[in-house]
């Protein structure tokens, strides 16, 4: 993951500097693409670890964010090559997903604060 976000800037640079060229604007898909793919394998396997009983499990849910971003990464690659508008129509959806906060894990941990601080009032 660290690695993918590290070369978004470069693909970000290339992208601007090329933006009506499909190759750039599809490589800085890839590259979203990558960084979304590795999010979820790593958010699966601290899952995986942690057990489906979890707070994190209940917080993550079905992960639709998630799910849907990469939905969009993969639709924007033939559209860079259709239309770069396309594209870029599926970059700023993903981007306006995560935009609004996603309060499921903080959700999650003030309902268990609650629930601990009433099992230890008794």
């Amino acid at each position: 993951l660290l690695f993918f976000l590290s070369i978004v800037p470069f693909t970000t640079d290339w992208m601007t500097e090329h933006h009506a060229e499909p190759f750039p604007v599809a490589l800085y898909g890839i590259n979203l693409l990558a960084c979304a793919i590795a999010f979820t394998l790593l958010l699966r396997g601290l899952l995986k670890v942690n057990g489906p009983e979890t707070g994190l499990a209940e917080a993550v849910g079905k992960d639709w964010k998630g799910n849907i971003s990469l939905l969009f990464y993969i639709a924007s690659l033939p559209f860079a090559y259709v239309d770069v508008r396309f594209a870029f129509a599926c970059y700023i959806t993903v981007a306006l997903i995560w935009f609004v906060p996603d309060t499921r894990i903080e959700r999650v941990l003030i309902r268990k604060g609650d629930e601990q601080e009433s099992h230890n009032s008794h």
